[in-house]
């Protein structure tokens, strides 16, 4: 019986917390801070677009702000492509960063952590669903970038850039190459 009873505690410790794990990871999964990804920011009343770039409106809530524990976060960025709400970042110094490294790593469990080819910047990585965090230091400037990403919208702008570069590429390889001679070269020789 003895046993029988802590095997039934072990059990409804484990469902306990991947329940609250679960409800934790809704919040992410559905919007940021009750915002639902896709919404036309426009539409609401508290946001101010603040620019427009390539497709994306860029927006600010001047009557929020956020804080990460007792540090006032200002201002935050909440993106749109085509109207729909797919980002949120802000910038901050890094005292915060293992504040927030923690926090969404008890929350989400383990990140990938990606070193750029500069060692003194790196990225964590958590994904969820169709959802992303990531937290870019630059130890340089004591830069800290927090950005969440509804990721079927942020995979749509990156390929567009992609696109881009590409096209723009190309066009400039074209200009470089118009009245040019070409020589073939064999790389297997």
């Amino acid at each position: 019986m003895k046993y029988l009873i802590r095997f039934m505690s072990a059990g409804l410790t484990i469902v306990l917390i991947f329940s609250i794990g679960a409800t934790h990871a809704a919040d992410v999964e559905n919007g940021f801070m009750g915002i639902p990804w896709r919404a036309d920011l426009s539409a609401l009343s508290d946001f101010v677009k603040i620019d427009e770039r390539n497709g994306i409106q860029n927006y600010i809530r001047p009557s929020i702000i956020h804080t990460v524990g007792d540090i006032k976060i200002s201002p935050v960025v909440y993106s749109c492509l085509a109207n729909e709400f797919f980002a949120v970042y802000f910038e901050k110094d890094i005292l915060i960063y293992s504040r927030l490294r923690n926090y969404y790593s008890q929350k989400y469990g383990p990140f990938t952590s990606t070193l750029q080819l500069n060692p003194r910047r790196t990225t964590d990585t958590w994904n969820h669903l169709d959802s992303k965090i990531k937290i870019e230091v630059n130890r340089e400037t004591g830069i800290l970038k927090l950005s969440f990403y509804y990721t079927p919208l942020s995979s749509k702008v990156n390929e567009q850039r992609l696109e881009a570069y590409q096209e723009n590429t190309r066009r400039f390889l074209d200009r470089i190459n118009k009245d040019r001679a070409v020589e073939h070269l064999n790389l297997l020789r």
